[in-house]
């Protein structure tokens, strides 16, 4: 291992690691679900941890990471965010709480913005702009019942 992956920070010693972690007695998320669909979930230069595994051993809590670099909210491919949501997440799972990052390589791929739709419809949405994309992960969210 060299220096540039983190692995030699002070962050990344023994003392810190996930097993060490107490749980906590009560916890509003204990028994929940929670999908982070958010990259740096990945743990990169920590050894594959990152903040969800510390969620799921203080919180007593289930935590799915759907981490991929360098993917893109619009549909451009079989790692956009939404391919990866409909062919990766099962919709008879129980997901107590989604949390999605939206993607910076969408900015610095110039991906059209586009615009808000009227339509409530998820496969009206446009799927090729951000504006889309961004309505159809909510709206595929809600009709999992767990967005509002």
């Amino acid at each position: 291992m060299n220096k540039k992956t983190g692995y030699f920070k002070k962050g990344n010693s023994v003392r810190y690691d996930v097993s060490r972690i107490p749980f906590k007695k009560t916890s509003p998320l204990k028994g929940k679900t929670v999908v982070f669909w958010i990259s740096v979930t990945k743990g990169f230069a920590a050894h594959n941890n990152s903040f969800a595994e510390y969620i799921a051993k203080k919180d007593s809590c289930i935590c799915i990471k759907e981490a991929v670099n360098g993917t893109t909210l619009i549909d451009n491919g079989e790692d956009s965010y939404i391919e990866r949501m409909r062919d990766r997440l099962d919709p008879k799972q129980q997901v107590d709480l989604f949390i999605c990052q939206l993607s910076t390589n969408d900015a610095t791929r110039n991906s059209p913005l586009g615009e808000i739709s009227e339509s409530r419809d998820l496969e009206s949405f446009d799927v090729e702009t951000v504006c889309g994309a961004i309505e159809y992960i909510m709206h595929m969210q809600k009709k999992r019942g767990i967005a509002r």
